[in-house]
């Protein structure tokens, strides 16, 4: 028994992103799926929730698809092959292919979460991850804030006497 997948107007374009797969993937790729009516929107977590220069974070997104056949992390609001950041196809034959906008300081964790390291004020903005699954692709969006560290008193230490009259 095989479920039929119905092409659908909007389809995304896989094409890009196919070329040098096990014919496998791109076969699945490059069908059409039709996303379900009611589409749950996936929540993407930052950890730590208030990232600092020169620090790291990891954007996961909560209860993603267990078995799902891709996952596709933009540094935008809209997937647009310009700011890919990363595409990762999972076992039996992971694969992950860096895109234009890869720095060499993300990978990829468990669940399609995206791990960046060194982060930079310009990393500010929006980072968007399609999760392709057998059922319906999820599209969410988050938005980033870097912030500079709070500053703290580093002075040496030294001896406070205190006297009460």
């Amino acid at each position: 028994h095989r479920s039929p997948i119905v092409p659908h107007r909007s389809c995304f374009a896989w094409g890009d992103y196919l070329s040098g797969l096990p014919t496998p993937a791109a076969s699945v790729l490059g069908s059409c799926l039709q996303p379900a009516p009611a589409q749950t929107p996936v929540t993407i977590v930052l950890t730590p929730p208030s990232p600092v220069v020169g620090g790291g974070v990891s954007l996961a997104p909560k209860n993603p698809p267990q078995r799902f056949l891709s996952c596709i992390w933009y540094r935008s609001v809209t997937a647009d092959e310009n700011s890919r950041i990363l595409t990762y196809f999972p076992p039996p034959n992971p694969i992950q292919q860096n895109g234009s906008a890869h720095t060499g300081r993300e990978t990829l964790g468990p669940g399609c979460a995206l791990n960046m390291a060194g982060l930079m004020l310009n990393y500010t903005g929006n980072y968007t991850v399609l999760i392709a699954s057998r059922t319906n692709p999820i599209l969410s969006t988050v938005v980033l804030h870097v912030r500079n560290p709070v500053s703290t008193n580093h002075s040496d230490p030294s001896t406070v006497t205190l006297a009460c009259e």
